[in-house]
């Protein structure tokens, strides 16, 4: 059992933070004019998130599980550990937002009955909603990573055992810049549809397999000095760059700043100091844990949120004020009564122990 890396954790919590800034900003319609700046200034590119918990799960899962490609007997034990990591809050989420189209099933909300369909809820039960190059906006439409997410762990085992092998330094480097490469190509044609969304399964292919090479890196490299100031570096320079970057156009910052992610997750994985210590708090290392929970319920929450906005709009200002302490408040019942007891029943009765407590399974726009 390789020992956790808990500065990971923490960024992981700060990246869940960026993610639901960048989604918030759609309840701030009625806010005083200085906190819809902020909110759109600081989350403008929060979408970007996503990004570094793809390359997050491709490093934390090489950390974890540097042998998973030795058997085919390791190999279902690590898919089932996957799938006990994300399945039971997936399936909870889910089945949340289907009692909430219910609810709402009467109200005349113009972007609420394309959601819900009867076969994007089968491809949402069987995580493949993402696996086609335009992703499909589909019942609880944050787990799109989720599905990309499934995607990767079901080939993690071959990336492994390939890059695992390589001993060439830049060899990584190269295959570093031939996968951003690729993304940004295959972004810049996503842009023809305006959604991140699109580009779901070249994102994670990219990012998901650097996460892997990076590490690799890292263990023939050792870690970076000044991991400290260039992971914080890089994060910050994702945020203002992103915040300028996508007034040019909708998600240019999704063209250029992706690699970034990479400086971040190795800059802070070998981190030591100020800011490993700092990412290692508890408060830190809470909302890291929590953030799976939180980046699948918040969506749920927001979305019922503008629904309720449209059919009261009387009310709108109050329904925004709730929406975000909300979102927190069932993540924590989320994280307690369905994540840590589904996941502990699921591994009980194969004597397996989930030690990927870093893992980053949940991301999304």
């Amino acid at each position: 059992m390789n020992k956790e890396i808990s500065s990971l954790t923490g960024l992981r919590g700060i990246a869940a933070i960026w993610v639901l800034t960048f989604h918030a900003g759609a309840l701030v319609g009625n806010a005083p004019g200085w906190l819809q700046s902020a909110v759109h200034t600081l989350g403008r590119a929060g979408y970007l998130g996503v990004d570094i918990f793809f390359v997050l799960s491709g490093f934390v899962l090489a950390h974890n599980y540097a042998n998973v490609h030795g058997s085919t007997t390791a190999y279902r034990a690590f898919l089932w550990k996957r799938l006990a990591r994300i399945y039971p809050v997936h399936l909870a989420t889910l089945a949340l937002i289907a009692a909430i189209a219910l609810a709402f099933a009467g109200a005349d909300i113009p972007f609420w009955p394309e959601l819900f369909t009867l076969d994007g809820f089968a491809k949402s039960v069987l995580m493949v909603h993402a696996w086609v190059p335009y992703t499909e906006r589909t019942w609880n439409l944050y787990s799109w990573s989720i599905s990309c997410e499934w995607a990767a762990y079901l080939v993690f085992p071959l990336l492994m055992s390939r890059i695992s092998r390589t001993s060439r330094k830049t060899w990584l480097m190269a295959l570093l810049v031939l996968l951003f490469a690729g993304l940004h190509i295959a972004t810049t044609m996503s842009h023809y549809f305006a959604e991140a969304m699109n580009a779901a399964i070249y994102r994670i292919a990219a990012e998901f397999t650097a996460g892997i090479a990076v590490y690799r890196l890292m263990t023939l490299a050792g870690p970076i000095r000044y991991g400290d100031a260039i992971g914080s570096a890089a994060m910050l320079a994702m945020i203002v760059g992103g915040a300028v970057l996508d007034r040019t156009y909708r998600l240019a910052a999704l063209d250029y700043l992706p690699i970034l992610s990479v400086m971040v997750v190795y800059g802070i994985a070998s981190s030591t100091g100020a800011v490993s210590r700092l990412l290692s708090h508890p408060s830190l290392q809470y909302l890291g844990v929590l953030s799976y929970s939180l980046y699948m319920v918040h969506g749920i929450v927001f979305l019922t949120a503008r629904a309720s906005m449209a059919a009261f709009p009387d009310h709108a200002g109050s329904i925004a004020i709730v929406a975000v302490p909300l979102a927190f408040v069932l993540a924590q019942a989320l994280y307690r009564w369905v994540e840590v007891p589904c996941r502990a029943w699921m591994l009980r009765d194969r004597g397996m122990g989930d030690r990927t407590t870093t893992s980053t399974s949940a991301a999304a726009v």
